[in-house]
This record gives structure tokens, C-alpha cells and sequence, in this order.
């Protein structure tokens, strides 16, 4: 019995579907960071998320997620936003580290993204 089920988890995050949930979801994340669009970025939030702006660092909700982005992209208009590096050799568990290019300076960005039933969603996200 446990290998049936193990069968199937691993069908599960093998198949395309998932794969695929998880590349649309990075290209989405990237494009809403691209252009502060933190209402759509905030759909990808885990109910709390570790968030860490600069100097400041705290586990907010979605809500407060979302609004401290808002004020954050308000004073730094983002132009342009490069990948880095992408590690996604964990099923489970996906970090993605950008340059985020705004009108003041360029940022360094992190973001981690857990599995969450058939997607994947933001836990943690830096901006330095």
C-alpha cells in the first residue's frame, strides 16, 4: 500500500501539469515584479510570509505582504528584472534570486516557494 501511494505522489509531481504550474508560476511572479503589481504578486503568497524589505524583517500576512510592497514599489518604480539564478531541484521547494533594476538602484531579490496541493506558493521574499 505505501508503495502505491508513493507511486502516486511521485506521478504527481513528476507530471507535466505540476511542472508546468510551477514554470507559470515563477513567469508570472517575475512579470508582477517586474511591474509592482503586488495585488496579482499577492496571490502567490502563503498565508504569512517572511518578508524581509532592506533593514526590516518580519512574518506578515498576505494583506500586510501586499502593502508593504505597494509602499515599497510607490518609491522605487521597477524598470527591469533579471534572473539569476533559479534552484529547482527539489519537487517541493523552489529559490529564485533576481535584480530587480528600479528608478533609485538596483535590488537584490530572493524568493522561496513551497508546494502547496498543485502549486506553488511565495514563503519567503527579500528584497536587499
Amino acid at each position: 500500500m505505501k508503495q502505491v501511494v508513493l507511486f502516486l505522489i511521485c506521478s504527481l509531481l513528476a507530471s507535466p501539469s505540476f511542472a508546468k504550474s510551477f514554470l507559470d508560476s515563477v513567469d508570472d511572479i517575475l512579470e508582477h515584479l517586474k511591474n509592482g503589481e503586488t495585488k496579482e504578486l499577492a496571490t502567490y503568497f502563503a498565508t504569512t510570509v517572511n518578508l524581509t524589505l532592506l533593514n526590516d524583517e518580519g512574518v506578515y500576512s498576505k494583506v500586510q505582504s501586499e502593502n508593504i510592497l505597494k509602499e515599497f514599489f510607490n518609491r522605487n518604480q521597477p524598470k527591469e528584472i533579471f534572473q539569476i539564478q533559479k534552484f529547482d531541484n527539489n519537487p517541493n521547494y523552489r529559490f529564485i534570486v533576481l535584480t530587480l533594476k528600479t528608478d533609485n538602484r538596483n535590488f537584490k531579490v530572493s524568493v522561496k516557494l513551497v508546494a502547496n496541493d498543485a502549486s506553488f506558493k511565495i514563503t519567503e521574499l527579500s528584497i536587499e
